[in-house]
């Protein structure tokens, strides 16, 4: 996992998503940012979220044009440990961001507001990863760049 900066007393993170990733998961209170044009391996996929829900996630947000897919998959996985598993509670809020820019879907990390009551609200971090291991590192960072000296991205950005 890779330290990419941070914006508004958020840490944020690019993991590499991979098997020998999940162990290195952030431990509690993280927000997943995933972007995908693309569907994963499913079996991957499921291994990923189950890693996820044990290591805390607190919001899954998806962006890309199959966002929509990998939302309702996360939360179909969250069903199946519910009901046929008996897991406790799993209280994950999953959406998704197909018709914004990635700038914009980004920026709302910083902002979540539907997050459980048990959110360490000044303890978020921020994990961001690509399912085909495209490398947006770049990016992000101009983009927390840009945040700290103020800027707001356009819906369209």
């Amino acid at each position: 996992m890779e330290y990419l900066g941070e914006h508004n007393n958020r840490k944020v993170y690019w993991s590499n998503y991979s098997y020998e990733e999940f162990d290195k998961l952030q431990d509690n209170n993280w927000i997943c940012f995933a972007i995908e044009n693309g569907l994963p391996d499913s079996e991957l996929f499921e291994n990923f979220v189950r890693a996820s829900i044990q290591k805390g996630i607190l919001e899954f947000k998806a962006y890309g044009k199959l966002s929509t897919n990998l939302d309702d998959d996360f939360d179909q996985i969250i069903v199946e440990m519910k009901v046929l598993e008996g897991h406790s509670e799993i209280d994950v809020m999953t959406t998704w961001h197909d018709k914004e820019g990635i700038a914009n879907a980004f920026w709302g990390c910083f902002h979540a507001t539907a997050l459980p009551e048990t959110a360490d609200m000044d303890n978020l971090k921020i994990v961001c990863l690509h399912f085909d291991n495209n490398d947006f590192k770049d990016e992000l960072k101009d983009y927390l760049k840009r945040f700290n000296e103020g800027w707001l991205p356009s819906e369209e950005e």
